[in-house]
């Protein structure tokens, strides 16, 4: 997703925000702070970490479908031999892995600031 337009749709104020360059840098160094200090995979990590702790027993006595599920979510290893694509609604495709989306985000704002990628700027698929 690009950090330049990190909004789906037409949202006019934010595209004249982000249209004044002042605003952008704060927004863009605000994003570097943020990547050094709170958007750190290991931290977050902890935290899933910690969440999972607190919920997996909740989560083991509703059912075991669930829990491996939640087990798969909090992850940092691939699902052997699925893929990470596919129908983010097909019920039996694999769960997405928190852990592995934040290393990879993390990756991805930073070489967007960097200048070395663009992220890809969302929108709405038009129902048929």
């Amino acid at each position: 997703m690009s950090i330049d337009q990190p909004w789906v749709g037409k949202n006019r104020f934010l595209e004249r925000m982000m249209s004044v360059s002042a605003v952008k840098e704060r927004y863009r160094g605000a994003l570097g702070r943020m990547l050094e200090t709170l958007f750190v995979p290991e931290r977050l990590d902890r935290r899933v970490d910690a969440v999972a702790t607190a919920i997996r027993p909740i989560i083991a006595e509703w059912s075991t479908n669930r829990l491996a599920r939640l087990e798969q979510a909090i992850s940092a290893a691939p699902v052997p031999g699925s893929s990470e694509e596919g129908n983010p609604m097909d019920p039996n495709r694999p769960s997405w892995r928190i852990k592995r989306f934040v290393a990879h985000r993390a990756v991805n704002v930073r070489e967007q600031l960097d200048g070395k990628t663009e992220g890809v700027i969302l929108s709405r698929q038009q129902s048929r």
